[in-house]
């Protein structure tokens, strides 16, 4: 009885593991990822490139003239190609990373991937003319895990 609690307690464990933590090597790649405040804090770009090897390149960007000195929202946005879309948003609550999702939709259905950047790779700088704004500082090359 002793070994079937034992057996129990362990398997109930090790599926409460959050999919993205069980994951151990990444399944697509973005590389020469980007993303800054345009001087003078009028708005703001984010760029990468995505691939899966074998399956699919594409480049992907955003640029505004709102978002001022803040790193902005992104919803879901089409890359250069059309099987492929994302999007980009800080979660709550402040401290919390911001999290980049793909979307790769070939014939067979759509699968979503996924990352968490940390918060501090964002920091606020300030520019010659007493504006603030944001510069990516972290890697720019990472992998995405599959979620979907």
């Amino acid at each position: 009885m002793q070994y079937l609690v034992l057996f129990t307690s362990l398997l109930l464990g090790a599926t409460a593991t959050p999919v993205e933590q069980r994951q151990t090597a990444p399944e697509a790649q973005v590389s020469s990822f980007t993303a800054h405040t345009n001087l003078g804090g009028t708005g703001a770009s984010i760029g990468f490139d995505f691939e899966i090897a074998g399956l699919v390149s594409a480049h992907c960007s955003y640029s505004d003239t709102t978002s001022g000195s803040r790193v902005p929202n992104v919803g879901l946005t089409d890359c250069d190609d059309q099987t492929v879309r994302w999007e980009f948003f800080h979660e709550p609550p402040r401290g919390a990373p911001y999290r980049l999702v793909v979307v790769y939709t070939p014939a067979g259905g759509p699968e979503t991937y996924t990352q968490a950047l940390p918060e501090t790779d964002f920091p606020e700088v300030s520019f010659d003319n007493s504006t603030t704004g944001f510069v990516y500082v972290g890697e720019p090359k990472f992998g995405l895990y599959r979620v979907t």
